[in-house]
């Protein structure tokens, strides 16, 4: 470590000469706007013959080429070129690398992202040549773009240099980027806390476990579904597709429950280490950043055209996740002669993820749908070193998996011995995010991941290939084909296709990813005990058997990651019962529902605006709760600021515009269901629940009952504190939340009226993972702006409770679509093209972004090229 702060020191003074922009010093040179500067590739397998490469004004680029192949290479060297450094820390999060770079601080996310590339050898081998020869051609172009590109500052500073790239690193990148968004995992292991904290028949407990409702808007009812899935379950056991009552369902004490003779637990512990120095803030932002993905609060509805003044189908989209410089997606655009592909491309991956192709525009939001599940193994005989299975013992398969704690060859090396079953490997020691598997794996049990993305290897051998496919779709038949091989995660897949020679005009709805079918009648969202084989992954759903849509006859969906169906429909059995607050897709819903109104057909751009919607169905309804229950009076608090702050709870109308008085309500909302929670549990796993969707919206429905005087049993156990000798009521908890927050909003924004205007703390900075290393970590972050919006509105910037409600995640990401003949298609990232602090292309579409504005991409070269920014012409390999 002293070397490499030697190397630090050294880079920081280099960066601080005068006479340049600090950070942009190591930015790419720019380029020639008259004449392409040509390159050579490394490589004889790409490109065949040249792409040229058009930066258009705000630096996105155009590339043109005669193969997919080709377009592959020229996508991985502008990624390079622009995202250098954020793609070097992918490959080696996704690898569970980030020791060598970080130290041991990292071991925990190591030892997590190590387990994610379980069987990930199968799955390179398993690869079409076509999806070969796509994933290899992008490798190289990393590594082309990597040599042109020179050291980003970040590495600069660092003392490292890029390594080469290989197929494997890719799909590992892909890996990482399916367990970000895979859903079943976290939420089945805070229930597991839940249960051994509270047990399984406490009032308590069951009033937090309940399914996520959907207020009705679930994506496919049964009345509007395309398909198999809610006329027959599989031949061969349709019973396995009916739910059982609830009350038999549960997990219950017994022989045959994980949850029989619960063993003791130890708290996790909380968060990373302390650290010090040049790489504290690269340690603890890589930290949080790979600990655990997020879902996020994405959007997309599609109208079609006899309900839009256009006459065509119109999707909207915007995916939301972490706001982070630079951002998630890189804009860009591909042209062969038989193909247009263009839209957010992610770094490190070679597709675009959303956007359009000639005749088809797509967008994508998370569907929740149940993928992943914690297996409790049993020992056998009392052996710890076998399992139960099937009514004998069985072998771990085990490996060792090394972790080097640098660069240099003699920094030390951790050897971790990880077990596999069949299910899928065991939680090793001192894995991961809940404080060390040690906390989990007893002499009685040890805990499993099963999940999709790596237990069916043989069927991901097309998926790189789908992305490309799915662009060239003019059929939802040929869109339907493409959008199954995206075997992980499993996403709501929104679609909008132009009339055609080949086909008409339609809105669709696909679920893609591969959908499991358990063998056994365990509940799908709870540990399942593994000791017979029907408790795994025994086949999977058919397509037409998932939840779909085609035209419905509402002329639109909604798909805003609510529920994707509800509790009556036959699939549901295997989708699950996850879903995020419905609150967003009930007010895209409204506001659709009114602009639809008496057979008015609402122009393309009105549809747009939903997208900047700031309204909140869950404020709206719980501020006037809230307000009207409010503490007359505070012990130790000033009367008059005590009025004016519950007045301001309850005329806040759920709008959360910059002016609005939002941050009360913001706060008294918080922090009910923070009292409320850590009166029955312990402080991080009150955190851990506080964040879960089906938690929330517990509490939720708590307070609609409560505040009007109709709490269940289940809502009092909740509101009274076991720890005192009092009976604590509704009006108790919510003169507590109050008190802290009135506390805490004084703290941080004031004690007038003027000071609880939301875009106060409202505010949104974009930050590079070096933003909070001493001395340096200025250089490494935008501006502060406020913004409107909230996580449960439609502009979903969410804000951080922890962070002074500044915002954490939001739009990364609009994609609107018209799809008239030829389609015309607009975009607006979050940020901008450049991952290079300094450069002028970091963050120029964000004041379109603020505004809801997008921007058309050009697609002919000569239209691109007459207000370029720069010209790359990438030539095969002498």
């Amino acid at each position: 470590m002293t070397r490499r702060r030697a190397l630090a020191v050294a880079a920081a003074a280099a960066l601080l000469l005068p006479g340049c922009n600090p950070a942009a010093c190591s930015a790419p040179a720019d380029l020639p706007k008259d004449k392409a500067l040509e390159l050579a590739s490394s490589s004889r397998a790409a490109p065949a013959a040249d792409v040229d490469v058009v930066f258009d004004a705000l630096g996105v680029p155009h590339l043109y080429g005669a193969t997919e192949v080709d377009l592959s290479y020229g996508l991985g060297f502008v990624h390079a070129r622009d995202r250098l450094f954020q793609i070097f820390v992918y490959v080696h999060a996704a690898e569970g690398r980030l020791t060598e770079l970080l130290g041991e601080d990292l071991l925990p996310i190591d030892r997590q992202n190590r387990l994610l590339t379980w069987r990930l050898d199968e799955q390179e081998a398993a690869l079409s040549e076509r999806d070969r020869a796509l994933v290899q051609a992008y490798a190289d172009g990393l590594n082309d773009g990597a040599g042109h590109a020179g050291r980003s500052a970040e590495m600069a500073l660092l003392g490292v240099d890029w390594e080469p790239v290989f197929v494997r690193d890719v799909l590992a990148v892909m890996r990482l980027q399916q367990w970000s968004q895979s859903v079943g995992f976290t939420e089945e292991m805070t229930r597991w806390r839940l249960a051994r904290t509270l047990g399984v028949n406490d009032p308590r407990f069951r009033a937090l476990w309940q399914d996520t409702p959907d207020n009705g808007h679930s994506i496919v009812a049964a009345d509007s579904h395309s398909g198999d899935a809610f006329a027959f379950g599989l031949d061969r056991d349709k019973a396995r597709y009916h739910r059982a009552p609830r009350a038999s369902s549960s997990p219950a004490s017994s022989s045959s429950s994980p949850l029989a003779q619960p063993s003791p637990l130890a708290q996790p512990s909380r968060g990373l280490q302390a650290v010090t120095g040049v790489l504290a803030g690269l340690k603890r932002d890589v930290g949080d950043r790979f600990a655990r993905g997020g879902t996020g609060h994405s959007n997309e509805w599609v109208v079609d055209g006899d309900h839009n003044a256009s006459g065509a189908p119109v999707l909207c989209n915007d995916p939301h996740l972490d706001h982070a410089a630079p951002g998630v997606f890189y804009m860009v655009h591909l042209e062969a002669p038989d193909f247009t592909i263009a839209g957010g491309s992610f770094p490190g991956i070679p597709a675009v993820l959303i956007g359009h192709g000639r005749h088809i525009a797509w967008g994508v939001t998370n569907a929740y749908a149940d993928t992943q599940d914690v297996v409790v193994l049993r020992p056998w005989a009392g052996n710890p070193d076998l399992y139960t299975l099937d009514g004998g013992p069985m072998n771990f398969t085990r490996r060792t998996e090394r972790f080097r704690l640098g660069k240099a060859g003699d920094d030390e090396v951790i050897a971790d011995e990880y077990r596999e079953s069949v299910f899928g490997p065991v939680l090793p020691a001192g894995w991961g995010t809940f404080g060390g598997a040690e906390s989990w794996n007893t002499d009685d049990e040890r805990l499993v991941l099963q999940w999709t993305a790596y237990q069916f290897p043989e069927r991901t051998g097309r998926m790189m290939s789908a992305f490309w496919d799915l662009a060239r779709a003019t059929t939802i038949d040929a869109a339907h084909d493409a959008v199954q091989r995206f075997t992980a995660p499993a996403m709501s897949i929104a679609m909008a296709i132009a009339q055609n020679d080949d086909g008409p005009a339609g809105i669709h709805y696909r679920l893609n990813g591969i959908i499991p079918v358990r063998g056994d009648d365990q509940r799908v969202d709870f540990p399942r005990l593994g000791v017979t084989r029907a408790s795994g992954f025994v086949d999977v759903l058919d397509a037409a058997q998932k939840p779909q849509l085609d035209n419905p006859a509402a002329g639109f969906f909604v798909a805003s990651n609510q529920r994707v169906v509800d509790n009556g429909v036959l699939s549901q059995r295997f989708v699950g019962y996850e879903g995020a607050r419905h609150y967003r897709a009930s007010r895209a819903h409204e506001r659709l529902a009114k602009l639809l109104e008496g057979g008015n057909r609402p122009s393309p751009e009105e549809l747009l605006s939903i997208q900047q919607d700031v309204t909140s169905i869950e404020a709206r309804t719980l501020a006037p709760l809230y307000g009207a229950r409010c503490p007359k009076a505070l012990p130790g608090r000033d009367a008059d600021l005590v009025a004016r702050f519950c007045k301001a709870v309850a005329d806040f109308d759920g709008a959360y515009t910059k002016e609005a008085r939002a941050t009360p309500f913001v706060r008294v909302h918080q922090r009910f269901k923070e009292v409320l929670l850590r009166r029955h549990l312990s402080a991080d796993l009150s955190d851990e629940a506080a964040d879960q969707s089906w938690v929330i919206m517990a509490v939720n429905g708590l307070v609609e009952r409560a505040a009007n005087d109709r709490a269940t049993d289940g809502d009092r156990a909740l509101l009274d504190d076991p720890r005192t000798d009092a009976v604590e009521d509704f009006d108790a908890v919510l003169a507590l939340a109050t008190k802290e927050a009135l506390d805490l909003v004084v703290q941080e924004a004031g004690s007038a009226d003027a000071d609880w205007r939301w875009a106060k703390l409202h505010t949104l900075q974009f930050k590079g993972v070096l933003a909070r290393a001493p001395w340096v970590g200025g250089l490494f972050q935008t501006g502060e702006h406020e913004e409107s919006g909230t996580g449960t509105a439609p502009r979903a910037e969410a804000p951080s409770t922890s962070n002074r409600l500044r915002i954490s995640s939001g739009a990364g990401l609009r994609n609107f679509a018209v799809m008239t003949s030829p389609p015309t298609v607009q975009l607006v990232n979050d940020t901008g093209q450049s991952g290079h602090f300094g450069h002028r292309h970091l963050e120029d579409q964000y004041p379109l972004w603020t505004k809801g504005e997008t921007r058309r991409l050009q697609r002919r070269q000569s239209d691109v090229e007459a207000d370029n920014d720069g010209r790359l012409r990438l030539r095969p390999a002498p």
